[in-house]
Formats: C-alpha cells, sequence, structure tokens
C-alpha cells in the first residue's frame, strides 16, 4: 500500500503540479483552457450564440420517432448531468474555496465558459464516430472517435484512453462519491458505513443491471429533482444572506488574480495556486475535455451529431455557472470559508510513531534531519535528545538553532513541552505516515488530570492548527492512549462538511438535512451514470463478456467505498481523470475542423430548425 501511495503521489504530481518551465503554471491547467479557448474561437462563439437553439432541442422541440439510439435528447442529458452534478458541486467547491482561495471560483467559471465548446466539440465526434455493439446498443466516446477518426494507428492511444476511464470509473466516479455519501449519512444519523455501502450497492445494482434504458430513465428523474432542491435550498440561504453577494463576488474576482497571502490553504496566497484549484476541481465538476460524457451522450436518439453536441453545450453551464456558484456564494457569504471551527478527529495508533526528547525552554526548532536520526532510534530509553538547542545531540554532536535551515516549527512557536501535575517535562513528538504532525509551546496537566494551557500545533500546509492529545510512550513507540488521540482543532471546516456548516448557520438543522439528501442523490446518480462510461470502455476493450464482470466488480467498489478510508484514492482519482484527458484532448485538437465543416453545414440547412412543435 506504502508503494502505491507513492507511485500515485509521483503520478498525481506530474499530472497536475508540474509546472510548464519558463511560466511556471501547471501544465495541465493551461492545456485545458487554452483548448478551451482554441475551440471556442475555431467554432465561432457557438456557446454564447446558439444557446438558446440548445435549449429548444433539450425541451424536445426536435425529437422524432424512429431515430438511431437508445434514450432520448433529454435523457442522454440527465444521464451525463447525474455524473456531472455530484459530489464536486458540494465538496469540490469547498476544496477549491479551501485550497485555493475565493478567486479559484473566477477560474472555475472560466473552465465551465470554455469548457462548453470543448464538450459540444467532443460530443458531436462522438455521435459521429458511434457505432452498435452486438446487442444493438449504441457505443461511441473517445475510445471511438480516437481509433475512427485518426486512425488505427492511433489504436494505442484509444485503448489507453478506455482504460483510465474504466479506472475512473471505480474511483472518483465511485469510491469516492459513495464515501462521500457514507460519512454525510454517518454524521447526520449514525448508521454505521457498512450499512450505508450495501444499501448503496443494491440501489446502484437495481439500475445498472437495467441497461441504458433503466439508466436513462431513473436519471431522467434523479438529476432534476436534486439539482431543484440544492437550488431551492442554496437561493433561500442567499436571500438570507443577500446583503453579502456583491462583496462576495467582489472578493472572487479580486482574489483570482491577487490571492491574499496566507488564507486557508493558498501556499502563501500563490496565483498559481488559485489557478490550479479553480481548473482542477471544475474538471472534476463539469468534466468538459474529460471525455467522460461524450459517452453518455452517444446513446442518444438523432440522426444529427451536432445536435447532441449543442445539448451537452449546457452542461458545463447547469453545473459550474449555476449550481457551483450557489456553493461558492452560500459559502463565502457564510463567513466561513477562512473561519475556525472546533472540530474532532480520531486518529488511529497505526498512523502514529511518536518520539520523545529532553527540552528546554530556550529550543525554539528542529531540523527535518535531526528528526530523521530520532526515528531511527527504538531502545528502552524514552529521552533523545535533538538539535534546536545548545547543547548535545544524541550523536555528540553540537548545533545552534538559528544554523537551521529546514525547520519543522513555523510563526514562532516552541516544540512540544508537556508539564505534567508531578512537575516532570516530556517533549513529544506526533508522527503520522512517517511525518512530523504535532508541537506546541507549553501544555499543562493538573491534578484532575485535564490539560490546559497553550496548545499543540498541527502543521499542515504552512499553517498551525491547535492539537490535543494524550499519549503514553516508551522507547519512542506508543504503549498507551493512543485510541484516545485526537485532533480537537481550530480548523478552517474543508469538503462537504464546509458546504453543510454554511448551510448549518443560516437554516439551522433543515440547511444541513439538505446538504445530507443531496449528496445522497448526487452520489447515488454519479455512481449510476459512471458505470455506464465504464461499461462502455470495458465492452471497447473486452467484448461483451466483460462488461458483467465489470458491472459486479463496479457493485463490490461501491461496498468498498463506504467503508475504505480514501485519501489515497481520492488523488488516485484525480490522476486517472488528469490522464483521461489528454489523449482526448489530442483527438479533439485533430479533429475539430471536421466538427466545424458539420456546424457550417448544420446551420446553412433551413430544414435543421423544422421544430415539430410548429
Amino acid at each position: 500500500m506504502d508503494l502505491f501511495k507513492s507511485i500515485v503521489d509521483v503520478l498525481e504530481h506530474a499530472v497536475w503540479s508540474a509546472q510548464i518551465p519558463g511560466l511556471n503554471l501547471p501544465w495541465l491547467a493551461v492545456l485545458l483552457l487554452t483548448v478551451g479557448a482554441f475551440l471556442t474561437v475555431r467554432m465561432g462563439f457557438i456557446q454564447f450564440r446558439k444557446l438558446r437553439h440548445a435549449v429548444q432541442i433539450v425541451r424536445g422541440d426536435y425529437d422524432q420517432d424512429g431515430h438511431a439510439g437508445d434514450i432520448s435528447h433529454f435523457q442522454a442529458l440527465t444521464t451525463a448531468l447525474s455524473a456531472t452534478v455530484g459530489i464536486g458541486n458540494i465538496a469540490g467547491v469547498a476544496m477549491a474555496i479551501h485550497w485555493g482561495g475565493p478567486g479559484a471560483i473566477f477560474w472555475m467559471w472560466m473552465t465551465a465558459l470554455l469548457g462548453m465548446c470543448t464538450k459540444y466539440t467532443e460530443v458531436s465526434l462522438a455521435m459521429k464516430h458511434r457505432d452498435f455493439d452486438e446487442a444493438g446498443n449504441s457505443s461511441g466516446g473517445p475510445q471511438k472517435y480516437i481509433m475512427k477518426g485518426l486512425g488505427s494507428a492511433w489504436k494505442p492511444l484509444a485503448m489507453f484512453f478506455a482504460l483510465c476511464a474504466i479506472l475512473s470509473s471505480l474511483g472518483a466516479g465511485n469510491m469516492n462519491q459513495i464515501n462521500t455519501l457514507a460519512q454525510t449519512v454517518k454524521d447526520s444519523t449514525g448508521i454505521p458505513d457498512w450499512l450505508t455501502g450495501a444499501v448503496a450497492a443494491v440501489l446502484v445494482g437495481f439500475v445498472i443491471l437495467g441497461g441504458i434504458q433503466r439508466i436513462g430513465k431513473v436519471t431522467s428523474i434523479l438529476a432534476p429533482v436534486m439539482a431543484c432542491l440544492y437550488v431551492a435550498g442554496s437561493l433561500i440561504v442567499l436571500g438570507i444572506n443577500i446583503g453579502g453577494i456583491g462583496d462576495a463576488f467582489g472578493t472572487i474576482l479580486s482574489e483570482a488574480f491577487n490571492p491574499t497571502a496566507g488564507v486557508a490553504g493558498t501556499a502563501a496566497g500563490a496565483w498559481t495556486m488559485t489557478l490550479l484549484w479553480g481548473v482542477k476541481r471544475g474538471l472534476f465538476s463539469n468534466e468538459a475535455g474529460q471525455g467522460s460524457a461524450p459517452i453518455a451522450h452517444a446513446a442518444a436518439k438523432t440522426d444529427e451529431p451536432l445536435r447532441e453536441g449543442l445539448v451537452a453545450l449546457l452542461e458545463p453551464f447547469i453545473d459550474t455557472i449555476v449550481i457551483c456558484t450557489m456553493t461558492a456564494l452560500v459559502i463565502i457569504t457564510s463567513g466561513l470559508w477562512d473561519e475556525h471551527v472546533e472540530t474532532e478527529h480520531e486518529l488511529a495508533n497505526k498512523d502514529l510513531t511518536v518520539m520523545t526528547w529532553s527540552a528546554g525552554p530556550e529550543q525554539t526548532a528542529i531540523s527535518l534531519t535531526d528528526f530523521g536520526r530520532a526515528m531511527g532510534r527504538h531502545d528502552d530509553d524514552p529521552t533523545i535528545e535533538l538539535a534546536g538547542y545548545d547543547g548535545p545531540h544524541d550523536d555528540g554532536d553540537t548545533e545552534d538553532a538559528d544554523a537551521v535551515d529546514e525547520k519543522l516549527i513555523i510563526a514562532g512557536g516552541r516544540p512540544l513541552r508537556i508539564l505534567h501535575a508531578d512537575g516532570s517535562t516530556t517533549g513529544v513528538v506526533l508522527v503520522k505516515n512517517n511525518a512530523p504532525i504535532a508541537f506546541a509551546e507549553e501544555v499543562k496537566q493538573d491534578e484532575n488530570g485535564d490539560w490546559t494551557g497553550h496548545m499543540i500545533y498541527e502543521v499542515m500546509d504552512g499553517t498551525l492548527i491547535p492539537f490535543v492529545g494524550e499519549v503514553t510512550v516508551n522507547g519512542g513507540a506508543i504503549t498507551g492512549g493512543a485510541k484516545d488521540l485526537q485532533l480537537r482543532a481550530g480548523t478552517i471546516k474543508i469538503g462537504a462538511a464546509l458546504t453543510a456548516e454554511a448551510f448549518d448557520k443560516a437554516l439551522g438543522p433543515l440547511g444541513r438535512l439538505i446538504v445530507t439528501l443531496t449528496v445522497m442523490l448526487f452520489a447515488l446518480s454519479t455512481a449510476i451514470s459512471w458505470s455506464y462510461y465504464g461499461d462502455r470502455c470495458t465492452e471497447y476493450l473486452f467484448g461483451l463478456r466483460g462488461v458483467m464482470v465489470y458491472k459486479l466488480l463496479f457493485l463490490g467498489f461501491v461496498f468498498m467505498g463506504a467503508i475504505l478510508p480514501l485519501q489515497t484514492v481520492w488523488t488516485f482519482g484525480d490522476v486517472a481523470l488528469g490522464l483521461m484527458t489528454v489523449p482526448n484532448l489530442i483527438a479533439v485538437i485533430f479533429l475539430s475542423r471536421s466538427v466545424r465543416r458539420m456546424q457550417d453545414e448544420y446551420f446553412s440547412d433551413p430544414k435543421n430548425f423544422n421544430s415539430n412543435r410548429n
């Protein structure tokens, strides 16, 4: 597992954090925005000029019996929306604001506005190059138009996309969604994770085993209901906080290019972090350029490929411009996005190692190098001396704290010194996953065993967060109290918890209930839709014989997603999403000229505007 995590972390950095030399900008974020801008110009800003026509198509004005396909335009839209309108709209927006500041929302908007044309192009290509499998079901997407549009020499790229899409369907489209669902239900009702996972697996299984027709019918009901419920709740909250809406928009715009130093997790206000998190969460939310939505739209009943492309360009608008903006305004107007709220997290014994050393009041810092030396000591002596004060080290050397270049302590804090009731002093470093996490100035324990005084601090992305806990250590190992160790921090909440807190602040328990219900609907509908994406990619790679195996595997991952800690899986999901985006964008760029030709032919033919409502 450690090796897997290390590989995932390296890939995540390569895909999302590696920067273009000389520009200091993340390459994938730049690629997504650049391709979106290129397509917008090539297609003549169609996402703005033909928005009304797109709405008419979705409304059914051009639906006709006898067209090839499995589901209607509306069902194709709701199936794709059920995948895009998901946890990203609740948790993803909150994460973007937490790590990138309010300015990240501006870059989510840019991703959506430019992404409308990207999605229009990729879906039009999917419709043009779709085919039908042995059972008569339509099958399309990047794996098809890479092969049929670019030629058989590009088959390895098509297969790579299909593999990444399958992995994404199991991770980001499944386990991430169900994990958030299970945690939200547990926090609200106390229902155990495993039970939520079992029920979710049964519900999802009932739908996906019925094929795309059943998926289309279910999502055509779920998508409008969940969107209306969430938007209605958001509008009520914003009505209560109406006085802060103008300031919220001002904050988003001002922080888009000049983020405030030190807010939340913005890494000292780095603009590239704001850009990265806006684009990263924007892609996770609206999926423009990712290549997943074309798979759903390829099942639509139509003989006009371009019509389905026009339907698809509505998705980033609905998902990001409308729903994500609602979430952002609710969070920012609540004032909670940069407000410390007390919370508790239990830390598992297996994740912690505790080292001790003799500490003097003059200590101000500990070097990472000396900490690494101490980590290797496992004898019966619970006292280990480290650098940071004018005294002997464990290895007999001396070093002045001022000479240490790499510090574990920031903002003037001192290493943890716990003063026990009997007057003894013990220095403690808490380590999670081989990384030091907790330090403080002074914590006292009185005669009753109560802890008072300065808090212990956790260092998280350059921010000190209060930490309270009690452990018994011997020889550098935890011997007691680990199960009771808690992170009781004045932390800034993140993810769905932050959104729920913002709703709760305005509406009380009703607000939290709204978030809980929408998380349930969003998570289930996203998992249902993503199962179809994996289904079609499995059929492409392994034929129909592999589809049922994939569906059963998918349901197993639904249950696993509810009970497993998924920090690494979330990162893995981001990696898979990024990797499947690259081959899709390559194909979209090379094939975009053919879409422009289809566009010119479509809009020059009057019969394409003969509505069946006339």
